[in-house]
């Protein structure tokens, strides 16, 4: 499991580190509007992947448990109706594209295009676009019958080497020739399309994929499954959509009110903020197939490993948000160098949202795996109306900061409210409080650090060393905080031989 988690987080941080020094070259190159149509069309890709409504996950957890047996059909089959499936949203969803271009490329019309484009129109960018968001549905399929088998480490490394690819190209385009956002959407089409090819030959090989040819007479019967499949799905569909509206509709109303300027410095600070959700984010793909097979055996062996992931999660993601947070100036003029105030208290206050954020997968995961979803439905059905409700206010006054502040208020109140129905449902109220304390005394702790170790630092190498010190000293006290039993066990043991 290590070496899987390991892989997990070594594809995601790969992607974060492309992500950040993406940024710097777009916004020097290109300036900040092209990265707020970058971040844009961002935007979209996360709102339309919703469109596979959690059938990604049904599959894996089918898979898992063998259902296709239940269904009286053969894995190919069932792997087969999945297939098409996904091939038909993703056909879809380019359909969309090639039918709202227009009205899609009004919502930036303020661009010029030879400011942000090489050789075609901005019309013909949003068709490249579509084609890179519509190909990632085959990524999903590939993912979850990856992760249905626990065999992530090969989909991880494909990963992380056509990502490397991907932005070597890129940016050697964009620095060495000048070209624009159509090249750049033009070499991730290219480089998805070949992963896609590569991942389907690698499942083959291992065994993974059995796709089998379904005549047209029979389809119907064979994929009457499906009714069944998305009685689970569809709680994971409406998690999926309410979610994907929370994320995205922050950047859409700063997009519709505030312009393409505006949501450049805003991704600047979101993309940073989002890093530390990387190491939560692979766990997430790691420990929910656990998850699923200690709560079929043992509900009680299922709760003590989601208590050890939680403690490993506050270990890592507080101290590295708390510090984020106190220190957003200087990690700015590291990263990107002189820039506008406003982006350094957008990402002190992002940042925290992202914690709340990320505290919130692993008890998500084990809702997943318990099939109790509804409560989360429901969560999301009246917070994300209020969400949206307070971003149009702070929208149509243009108040940036606010949209942060309305963000990372909205990620406390679902954190609070998902932790106390989990424990209240599994009975277990003075774990409840232990939680809290422990996210307490890690926070408080990072704090005390960081105010000793407080970073004036002007010059980058110097700043540099101060956080690194602050980070290593505050997640050292909270590994000897929350595990100080086992650490006094280990040194009794020791001292007695």
């Amino acid at each position: 499991m290590h070496v899987r988690v390991a892989v997990n987080f070594a594809s995601k941080i790969t992607f974060a580190l492309i992500s950040i020094i993406t940024i710097p070259v777009i916004k020097s190159k290109l300036g900040v509007n092209a990265y707020g149509v970058l971040t844009f069309f961002l935007s979209i890709q996360v709102v339309i992947l919703l469109l596979e409504g959690g059938m990604s996950a049904t599959m894996a957890r089918g898979l898992l448990n063998k259902k296709y047996k239940i269904y009286n059909i053969s894995k190919a089959e069932y792997q087969s109706v999945y297939f098409i499936f996904f091939i038909l949203v993703s056909l879809f969803v380019f359909s969309i594209f090639i039918v709202f271009n227009h009205n899609i490329s009004t919502l930036i019309y303020n661009l010029d295009d030879r400011e942000v484009y090489s050789f075609i129109s901005a019309d013909y960018v949003i068709l490249l676009a579509g084609a890179m968001i519509a190909l990632q549905f085959y990524i999903i399929y590939y993912e979850a019958l990856f992760v249905a088998y626990e065999k992530q480490v090969s989909y991880g490394i494909h990963i992380i080497v056509f990502n490397v690819i991907k932005t070597i190209i890129s940016l050697f385009l964009l620095i060495v020739f000048n070209l624009g956002l159509d090249v750049y959407f033009l070499v991730h089409v290219f480089c998805t399309f070949i992963l896609i090819i590569l991942l389907h030959i690698k499942a083959i090989k291992n065994g993974l994929l059995e796709i089998t040819t379904l005549r047209v007479k029979k389809i119907y019967t064979k994929i009457s499954f499906m009714k069944e499949e998305f009685h689970f799905s569809k709680n994971i569909l409406c998690v999926s959509i309410l979610s994907a509206i929370a994320f995205q509709a922050d950047r859409l109303f700063i997009t519709k009110y505030m312009g393409i300027s505006a949501v450049g410095m805003y991704g600047i600070a979101y993309t940073l903020s989002t890093v530390p959700t990387l190491f939560t984010s692979s766990l997430y793909n790691v420990i929910y197939p656990r998850l699923i097979i200690l709560t079929r055996e043992q509900s009680s062996s299922a709760i003590s490993f989601f208590e050890l992931v939680s403690k490993l999660i506050y270990i890592i993601i507080i101290p590295t948000c708390v510090i984020i947070s106190l220190n957003s100036t200087q990690i700015l003029n590291i990263w990107i160098g002189k820039h506008e105030g406003i982006i350094s208290l957008l990402l002190s206050i992002l940042i925290i949202a992202t914690l709340f954020q990320g505290l919130q997968v692993i008890p998500f995961a084990l809702q997943m795996a318990q099939e109790r979803l509804k409560f989360t439905v429901f969560m999301n059905a009246i917070f994300v109306p209020s969400l949206i409700l307070a971003y149009y206010l702070v929208s149509i006054h243009k108040i940036l900061l606010y949209i942060s502040i309305v963000w990372s208020v909205y990620n406390i109140i679902t954190f609070f409210s998902l932790t106390i129905y989990l424990y209240a449902k599994n009975k277990m109220y003075t774990r409840l409080l232990i939680l809290y304390f422990n996210i307490c005394l890690c926070a408080v702790v990072t704090v005390v650090i960081c105010s000793i170790f407080k970073n004036q630092e002007s010059q980058i190498f110097l700043s540099l060393v101060n956080i690194s010190l602050q980070f290593f000293m505050s997640m050292s006290l909270c590994i000897i905080l929350l595990f100080w039993k086992t650490i006094y066990g280990a040194l009794r043991c020791v001292c007695c031989r």
